[in-house]
């Protein structure tokens, strides 16, 4: 067989490893929408987000099924062992994304984020709102290592400006939170969990910077000549 012929067969099984993991991000990007709903319906008092929170959980759940065997087909592939640990490293990166969505959630369904103060509540609005765009843009990113590897690394580096402008939006929560009328009936160990929340949420931003990071390392792979 010719070398050209083997290396047509090698992009032709990265690309579709890249199409399944789109399938598993699909799964986390719903994971971060059904909590910023959640966290949307909570902060208006309007509507209980029991429903959102079990969708998130499920979502999860399924994500947590695609990777297992996303990673089983890439363990068993003939790609490049280099190809495969690129490939399993962004799955797993993608993984940590739902997993602290989920764990957001979870500390959702304990906490009353709609007795917090309008001022801290406003904070985590915005930052849930950041959260959404960043895993949108992190899919983005994923999608364009197919078919424009510059446009890749354009949303790479948005991923990563947004994930500091989510900081600055966590760094806020915290100083409104300092306050001590932030939580005035709420139990110690309910603030405590509060504080917990603005940690997991933060965390899914950062785990969408990570996974941007690695976008980064595959694209330098598939922008190689031979690559």
């Amino acid at each position: 067989m010719s070398m050209e012929l083997l290396e047509w067969f090698r992009r032709r099984r990265r690309t579709l490893a890249i199409r399944h993991i789109e399938s598993h991000l699909n799964l986390t990007v719903g994971c971060v929408e059904a909590l910023y709903e959640a966290i949307a319906l909570s902060i208006s008092g309007l509507e209980s987000p029991i429903q959102k929170l079990k969708e998130l959980s499920r979502k999860e759940e399924e994500a947590d099924y695609v990777r297992r065997d996303i990673l089983n087909e890439l363990s068993g592939s003939e790609l490049l062992s280099e190809d495969k640990a690129v490939l399993m490293d962004l799955v797993r990166r993608i993984d940590w994304i739902a997993d602290w969505a989920r764990e957001a959630g979870r500390i959702m369904s304990i906490i009353r984020i709609e007795k917090l103060n309008e001022e801290l509540k406003d904070n985590i609005l915005r930052m849930a709102e950041r959260v959404k765009e960043c895993v949108y843009i992190v899919k983005k990113s994923v999608k364009f290592l197919l078919t424009d590897v510059d446009k890749a690394l354009e949303n790479a580096d948005q991923v990563e400006k947004l994930e500091e402008n989510i900081d600055d939006l966590y760094e806020n929560c915290r100083r409104v939170f300092a306050k001590a009328e932030c939580c005035r009936d709420f139990a110690i160990g309910e603030v405590i969990m509060v504080a917990q929340f603005l940690d997991a949420l933060e965390n899914v931003a950062d785990w969408c910077e990570n996974t941007a990071d690695q976008v980064r390392v595959i694209a330098v792979r598939v922008s190689k000549p031979g690559g």
